[in-house]
């Protein structure tokens, strides 16, 4: 069979519900976005680094741990304005994944199924004759991202789904349909 008419066949492929699937690629689907993300930044932060940055407008802020609520939110704060300073890391919306060996081969359950896009960001602007140009994602691309669980679980996304454990997620394109569910 030729790869080049196996790889189109199998992105025309629509998955539902149910689908077993094998996985044929170790890409654990983490998120979709801009290359700076103010979840990961924040955690970053220390506890002698958010304390510091309160004593600055708050002098007799006491010491917390860094799981207090209060830090939280400080750490998100400070991530939030690192990242707009830094503007994200560019203009560049893309999928970001892990790399799990272990899972190449196994056989799991679609519980569920999204749509992400990626492309360049083209900002709003405004010409001289003062027309304005909406903001739209060049070079866009659909991306369907699989929720999968079943036999294997990584324990990403924890909960039920039909009585199935939710494992992780997946982009469509590593996975190959094995068997339609019922």
């Amino acid at each position: 069979m030729d790869t080049k008419s196996s790889a189109s066949d199998q992105a025309k492929t629509i998955y539902r519900p149910y689908d077993r699937v094998e996985i044929i690629a170790p890409h654990v689907f983490k998120r979709c976005g801009y290359p700076i993300d103010v979840k990961e930044l924040a955690d970053t932060f220390t506890a002698a680094q958010i304390t510091e940055a309160i004593r600055a407008v708050y002098p007799n802020h006491p010491e917390y741990d860094r799981n207090y609520w209060p830090m939280e939110r400080v750490a998100k704060a400070l991530a939030a304005a690192v990242a707009a300073e830094r503007r994200f890391g560019g203009n560049l919306r893309s999928i970001h994944t892990e790399q799990h060996d272990d899972i190449v081969g196994q056989v799991v359950t679609v519980c569920g199924k999204r749509v992400v896009m990626t492309g360049e960001r083209c900002p709003a602007y405004q010409d001289y004759d003062g027309e304005w140009e909406q903001a739209y994602l060049g070079h866009a691309e659909a991306h369907v991202i699989l929720n999968v669980g079943g036999n294997y679980k990584l324990g990403v996304n924890d909960g039920l789904f039909g009585g199935m454990v939710l494992g992780f997620e997946i982009e469509a394109r590593h996975v190959r349909l094995v068997s339609r569910g019922s």
